[in-house]
């Protein structure tokens, strides 16, 4: 049992289930408490670490899960407890990201008196490309009060169109050191990107959709496609598995 102040504690206990990535006793159950009432029983993982951050009118307790895999997975659970007798809150859980990208220096953002916390999107690590090779991984953004944790990456337009800027520059040198213009801007099994810019045309175009520019996505996407490469054939599916991905959960 782990006293995490204000009468909190984490009681890390051994996991129940028996065929699990690595072996039976590292994996984990986690349950949380409030002056010894259960709060929430987290799901049987692997548990790293806490983060404490103390902001009026709250306190928030942040839990690091590692759900295991070679590529992924850490998740973050947070809680809070406002001043005085109120109880313990169960804030939620961030959908699950790759914590080793450069992204991941400082995750937690204070400014005009609000907490947002800073995690990856990686929603988009295997798309049209190997997980080693993927460029595809963007920052997104979460605000913490002491009622809820919600999905704000609107919030933070500039920082998208930084990147984009960024992605930009890098397409002009790629475009510069080309000997050659493919077919598509899928190879010909219309799998894997046909070379490195067309990953970056695509990672451009996803950033300017988090930055709610997307007319400016779709036209610039559409542009560079017919500029820089032969045909057009896989630019409609592309578009498609782009808008049908970001559907899947805020961002």
């Amino acid at each position: 049992m782990l006293d995490v102040g204000e009468g909190i504690s984490f009681e890390l206990l051994p996991g129940k289930e028996k065929e699990l990535l690595g072996p039976a006793e590292s994996w984990q159950r986690l349950v949380v408490r409030d002056r010894g009432r259960k709060v929430k029983d987290l799901p049987e993982s692997f548990y790293m670490s806490y983060t404490r951050i103390e902001a009026s009118p709250a306190t928030y307790w942040m839990i690091e899960e590692y759900t295991g895999g070679a590529h992924c997975c850490s998740r973050y659970h947070f809680f809070s407890k406002g001043i005085g007798k109120k109880p313990l809150r169960y804030l939620g859980s961030t959908e699950g990201s790759e914590g080793d990208t450069p992204y991941f220096d400082d995750p937690f953002i204070f400014q005009r008196g609000q907490i947002y916390f800073e995690d990856v999107d990686r929603r988009f690590a295997y798309f049209h490309t190997s997980y080693a090779n993927s460029e595809l991984f963007f920052p997104c953004f979460y605000h913490l009060t002491p009622s809820r944790l919600a999905v704000v990456c609107r919030q933070f337009k500039a920082r998208y169109l930084k990147e984009a800027a960024e992605i930009d520059k890098s397409i002009e040198e790629e475009v510069a050191s080309r000997d050659d213009r493919p077919r598509a801007i899928l190879s010909a099994k219309h799998e894997d990107f046909s070379d490195i810019l067309a990953q970056r045309i695509v990672k451009r175009t996803i950033l300017y959709l988090y930055a709610r520019e997307d007319t400016k996505a779709w036209q610039t996407l559409e542009r560079d496609v017919r500029k820089y490469y032969k045909t057009t054939a896989g630019l409609k599916r592309i578009k498609k598995e782009i808008a049908d991905t970001l559907r899947e959960t805020p961002y």
